[in-house]
Order: C-alpha cells, then sequence, then structure tokens
C-alpha cells in the first residue's frame, strides 16, 4: 500500500535520525530527504555507484554513515517504478547546492537554498526541532524537481527561467 508507507518513513525517520545529525546542513538534507519520500521517492542507498546494487534494508532509515563526508557533500539514490535518480548535495558557506541527476536522460536539475532559511538553533539531536520554514522548502522541492521529473505533471508546467532568490 502506498500511503501507509510514507507516513511510516517520515515517522521512522525521525527516530532514526534523532542523533544522527551533527549540523545545520545536515538538518537541511534530512528535510529534503524526507520530502522525497513523501513525494514518493524510494530511498536506494548513498553514494553515486548506480551499480551498487546493496539496496538499504530499511529503506525510510539512512545509513549510519550517510553523513560522514568532511567537506559536507551528500549522496543518496532514489527510484520511482524503474526510473533512477542521484541526489547530490554540497555545502558552500551558507548555501546548500542541490544536484538531482535523472539517470535515463542525464538530466539535472539543480537549485541552492540558504541553510538558515531553513534552520534554526543548534539542537541538532533534535532535527525536527530545528526546522522552519517546511512549508517553503516543500514547495521548492516540488517545484524546481518533482514536477519537473514526474512524467504525468510535465503537461501542467510551463516553461520558465526562474531562479528566484
Amino acid at each position: 500500500g502506498g500511503s501507509c508507507d510514507v507516513k511510516m518513513s517520515a515517522s521512522s525517520i525521525e527516530t532514526s535520525l534523532a542523533t544522527a545529525c551533527t549540523c545545520q546542513t545536515d538538518v537541511l538534507v534530512v528535510m529534503i530527504h524526507r520530502n522525497l519520500l513523501r513525494a514518493g521517492f524510494a530511498f536506494f542507498g548513498i553514494g553515486e555507484d548506480e551499480n551498487d546494487q546493496q539496496r538499504q534494508k530499511h529503506a525510510d532509515e539512512l545509513p549510519e554513515d550517510w553523513n560522514s563526508s568532511p567537506d559536507c557533500v551528500y549522496a543518496f539514490r532514489y527510484e520511482i517504478g524503474s526510473e533512477k535518480y542521484l541526489m547530490k548535495c554540497i555545502k558552500m558557506e551558507k548555501m546548500l547546492l542541490v544536484h538531482f541527476l535523472q539517470r535515463s536522460c542525464e538530466k539535472i536539475h539543480h537549485f541552492a537554498l540558504t541553510v538558515d532559511d531553513f534552520v534554526q538553533g543548534s539542537q541538532y539531536s533534535n532535527p525536527f526541532g530545528c526546522m522552519k520554514n517546511m512549508d517553503k522548502l516543500e514547495e521548492i522541492l516540488h517545484k524546481e524537481f518533482v514536477l519537473a521529473v514526474k512524467p504525468s505533471n510535465r503537461s501542467e508546467q510551463t516553461p520558465s527561467s526562474s531562479s528566484s532568490s
């Protein structure tokens, strides 16, 4: 069943990430990840290697080393049906650059987020208490990525050269 799994995902993410975030960027990446799961993307694993077929045991939990990069670079793999995606997030000063690669057509969708717009405080052990403007983030992700890659919505989307920041 579809929607039940998504709800379970969100709550088990909250449990599994309770102690995993160590900085603001981690919190923002968790927010993005959670939004993608809610939009119907299935988490496949971390890292860029498309041939790594080692699927996550618990598809709704991030593995222990998801945020182990010393340079604040995150790489997550997702899929919807047979379509595979790579999300790569890179911290650059106060910004998080978010890149999505749609593997089949090698199309890249990217945008930048200001970390302070979405993360407050420093209680990273409770990442969900640090999040703010979650609706705004969901709106940005939907506009910049979800609408662009879900074929059923493509006809509704009018082409625009928008980069509102």
